[in-house]
C-alpha cells in the first residue's frame, strides 16, 4: 500500500495539470474565436474607416480584458469576494462580446447562438477549474480570518496617515493666520492597554466571551474552547484582552452595548470610546482584585483565568 503512494500523487497532480490545461485551453480558444466572428464581418455595417478600426480594435481587446480578469480570478480565488467580482465583470464582457457577434452577423441566428453555446461550456470548465483550486472549508476560515485581518491593519495604517496629513494640512492653514497647534492635536490617540496575562485552558470548558485585539480593532465573541477559536482566528494568546464568563446573550449585550464601534457587520470593534473604557477599567478592577487576594504584584498578575 505505502510504495503505491508517491505514485498515487503523482498521478493527481497529473490530472490537476491536465484540468488546467483544459481549462486554459478552453478560454484561450473562446478568446481566439470570438475574434474570428467578429472582426470579418463587423465592418460591413459601418461607413467610415473610423469607426471600422474601433470596432475591430475592440473585437480583439476585449477578449484580452476578459482573459485579464479570468487571470486575476485565477490569482486570487482565495479571496472569494475579490473573485466574484472579477468573475462578474467577466460575464459583462462576454455579454459585450455576443452582442458584437450578433451585431457582426446580423440576420444570422447561428452565429450569436453558437458563440453563447461555446462560452457557456468554457466558463463552465474554468469554474470547475477554480473550484478545483479552493482550500479544505476549516482552511478557508482560517485564511479568511488572516485576509480581515490583513485589510484591518491597512486599514488602520490609512486611517492613521490620513490622520497626519489632515494634522499637517490644518497646521499649515492655522499658521496662515499666525496661529500655531498644540502638538498632538489631530494625531491618532493610542488607547490605554493595561494588560492581563490569560490562562488559555487546553481543552473545552464553560462558554465564555472573549476580547481579542488586533491592531486597533477588537473582536467580541464567545467560545467554550479559548484555544481553538485563538488558532481559528490566526492570532495568539497575547491578544486576549478580556474574557467574562458567559454566553451567546452575554455576547449580543456586548454588540448591542458597543454596537456604535462595529466594523461593518463583523464581529470587530473599534477599539476607542466606551469599549477602550470598559476594557481599561474591567482589567484594573482585576488586577485589583487580584492584588487584594494576593495572587498579584506591582507588576501585574499571573496567569489568570475568570472562575467557572
Amino acid at each position: 500500500m505505502f510504495p503505491d503512494q508517491p505514485a498515487v500523487e503523482t498521478h493527481q497532480e497529473t490530472g490537476e495539470r491536465i484540468v488546467a490545461g483544459l481549462a486554459i485551453f478552453m478560454v484561450l480558444g473562446i478568446a481566439v474565436f470570438e475574434v474570428l466572428l467578429i472582426v470579418p464581418d463587423i465592418g460591413r455595417h459601418v461607413d467610415s474607416s473610423f469607426s471600422y478600426w474601433m470596432l475591430n480594435a475592440q473585437a480583439v481587446m476585449l477578449p484580452c480584458v476578459w482573459l485579464s480578469f479570468l487571470a486575476q480570478e485565477r490569482v486570487r480565488h482565495f479571496e472569494h469576494d475579490v473573485a466574484r467580482a472579477y468573475r462578474k465583470a467577466g460575464w459583462f464582457v462576454q455579454a459585450v462580446l455576443v452582442l458584437m457577434v450578433a451585431l457582426a452577423h446580423w440576420g444570422s441566428l447561428w452565429p450569436p447562438l453558437l458563440a453563447v453555446a461555446i462560452v457557456l461550456m468554457g466558463v463552465t470548465v474554468w469554474h470547475l477549474y477554480i473550484q478545483h483550486l479552493a482550500l479544505e472549508p476549516e482552511d478557508q476560515v482560517v485564511l479568511d480570518e488572516i485576509i480581515r485581518n490583513d485589510r484591518m491593519r491597512k486599514r488602520e495604517r490609512w486611517e492613521r496617515e490620513r490622520d497626519i496629513r489632515r494634522s499637517a494640512r490644518l497646521a499649515q492653514i492655522a499658521a496662515l493666520y499666525g496661529h500655531e497647534l498644540a502638538d498632538g492635536i489631530g494625531q491618532p490617540v493610542e488607547p490605554v492597554r493595561p494588560s492581563v496575562s490569560w490562562e488559555i485552558p487546553e481543552k473545552a470548558h464553560a462558554p465564555l466571551v472573549y476580547f481579542m485585539r488586533n491592531g486597533n480593532r477588537i473582536k467580541i465573541g464567545t467560545t467554550t474552547n479559548l484555544r481553538s477559536r485563538i488558532r481559528s482566528l490566526a492570532l495568539r494568546k497575547e491578544n486576549v484582552v478580556l474574557l467574562e464568563v458567559g454566553g451567546r446573550s452575554l455576547e449580543r449585550e456586548f454588540h448591542q452595548r458597543f454596537g456604535q464601534y462595529r466594523d461593518g457587520n463583523t464581529e470587530w470593534f473599534r477599539e476607542v470610546g466606551e469599549l477602550a473604557e470598559y476594557l481599561s477599567d474591567r482589567i484594573e478592577q482585576i488586577r485589583i482584585d487580584l492584588r487584594a487576594a494576593g495572587e498579584a504584584g506591582p507588576e501585574g498578575p499571573g496567569s489568570y483565568f475568570p472562575p467557572q
